[in-house]
């Protein structure tokens, strides 16, 4: 992003001609703290020091600026510049010898800006002081309808600072810087109220006695659910519980395959005889009828030849 302040100089001189301020004027009010200090002659000041100040202008004064962008207003007389207190030091534009300029920048280089600069400054506890600056920018585009001098202030809350507040002096002709950022403006000047710095904490006092206990409140709605914690350890296995009712029968099976035939049985049924020779072992399925003494009917020789049998009967 450009830089306001690298432009301006190519300017200072218009300053020269610009005519004396009529009785318009305004004066703005600022608070804020510092972010950095380098190189400080000041040893009581440090980033976070705050500060306070002012700036008058007039509405009077002419642009010296051809450009249509940009609107310069030269101040060259008192009361007009600015003035800036920190802590015990004050800093302010020279009063015999005034070089104030407040520029208004709108839609130029993608940026609105809202700066002043003071170039010519009263010396602050003997050490000279060259520059008092602030710059406001703006990437919207929105915050400048024109660069032309208005009785307002700026809204500090909708402006950036890039740059914020500016003082640079020389000590031995080193330079030196503070740098802050304003958090507070107004229209017109009086006091800020600025908080002291916290004291050191105090002893811790006896406690008192303990108050009655007040009326329960009324319950509040459930929370959320949380997310799942881990996994526990697996805990032991437990005894055995007690057999269950059985359950309904399932559903046939499919049918299997039919088996190997087997042996062929006797093929008696029941009420069958079954003759043993006598003495053979009773056969299982059988009751016993008796013993009885058999002759063949064809034996050779002519005579009959005695065979002695059970008679079994199938059961």
């Amino acid at each position: 992003m450009r830089s306001i302040r690298l432009c301006l100089p190519c300017v200072l001189g218009l300053a020269l001609f610009a005519s004396p301020a009529a009785a318009q004027d305004v004066t703005v009010s600022f608070r804020g703290a510092l972010t950095s200090v380098d190189n400080s002659p000041f040893a009581d000041l440090a980033a976070g020091t705050p500060f306070t100040g002012s700036y008058t202008f007039s509405l009077s004064t002419p642009d010296s600026n051809s450009m249509e962008q940009v609107g310069d207003y030269f101040h060259t007389t008192a009361p007009y510049g600015v003035t800036v207190t920190i802590g015990t030091h004050t800093f302010r534009t020279d009063p015999s010898n005034v070089n104030f300029l407040l520029e208004l920048v709108n839609d130029y280089q993608s940026s609105d800006n809202y700066v002043f600069h003071s170039y010519t400054n009263a010396a602050t506890d003997g050490v000279p002081i060259d520059m008092i600056s602030w710059q406001l920018d703006d990437p919207t585009l929105t915050l400048l309808a024109s660069p032309t001098l208005t009785d307002s202030a700026p809204d500090i809350t909708r402006w950036q600072q890039l740059f914020g507040l500016e003082i640079q002096g020389r000590v031995d002709w080193m330079p030196f810087f503070l740098r802050g950022t304003v958090s507070e403006v107004r229209l017109g000047t009086g006091p800020f109220y600025i908080p002291s710095p916290a004291g050191p904490q105090g002893v811790e006092g006896p406690a008192g006695p303990a108050g009655p206990a007040g009326p329960s409140g009324p319950e509040g709605p459930v929370g959320p659910v949380g997310p799942a914690g881990p996994a526990g350890p697996a805990g032991a296995i437990g005894p055995a519980g007690p057999t269950g009712l059985q359950g309904p029968q399932g559903p046939q099976g499919p049918v299997g395959p039919a088996g190997a035939v087997g042996p062929k049985g006797e093929g008696l049924f029941s009420g069958s005889l079954l003759m043993l020779d006598s003495g053979s072992p009773q056969p299982a399925g059988y009751a016993y009828v008796g013993t009885f003494d058999l002759t063949p009917s064809n034996d050779a020789r002519g005579r009959g030849v005695l065979m002695r049998v059970d008679l079994y009967r199938k059961n």
